[in-house]
């Protein structure tokens, strides 16, 4: 948990303690506020994006959502995703449909992104994430949208995790 600060009664009862980190966006602030903490990069990438025909929808497409994914990890080396199987992911989108929502992310008819995120009570986890590296990038586009909807919705927060994976730190540092 990201509140948990001291570990050390876990570490005297035995636990082995695996450091992770992760940034937490505060949603009270105003979209604006939100906006500003971006980084100029971000910012830049969102706005190309919203010159173009895209739409974000919710999805029950896990074959879809499975292809994105692959393609653009191949080259990444191996992650969480990675050792997993497609009936694991299935049968966490049957298990808890209010919390979990699989989402594609179109540009024209055509799926360029996916994603699945986690909400429980106020707080929107970013969870998997994968795009069409030859299309263009949309990860920051993705990204923005989930936040303003989360805002939208009342959440208090996003968790944007996995920073503790090189590959994904200085990416996911650019929304806070």
């Amino acid at each position: 948990s990201p509140r948990l600060i001291d570990l050390r009664h876990f570490r005297w009862s035995g636990y082995r303690i695996e450091v992770g980190y992760t940034y937490l966006i505060d949603l009270t602030r105003s979209e604006q506020e939100l906006w500003n903490s971006l980084s100029k990069d971000c910012k830049k990438s969102i706005r190309d994006c919203e010159k173009r025909p895209l739409a974000l929808k919710p999805s029950r497409d896990l074959d879809t959502f499975l292809r994105i994914m692959r393609e653009d990890l191949a080259q990444k080396g191996t992650t969480f995703f990675h050792s997993q199987r497609p009936e694991y992911l299935a049968g966490l989108l049957a298990a808890y449909p209010d919390n979990l929502q699989m989402s594609l992310l179109y540009e024209g008819e055509v799926p360029v992104a996916a994603a699945v995120n986690c909400e429980y009570k106020k707080h929107l986890l970013l969870w998997m994430c994968g795009k069409d590296c030859a299309r263009g990038d949309y990860g920051e586009y993705l990204n923005w949208e989930f936040i303003k909807a989360a805002k939208a919705r009342g959440c208090a927060h996003v968790e944007n995790w996995g920073t503790e994976q090189k590959m994904l730190c200085v990416y996911k540092s650019k929304f806070n």
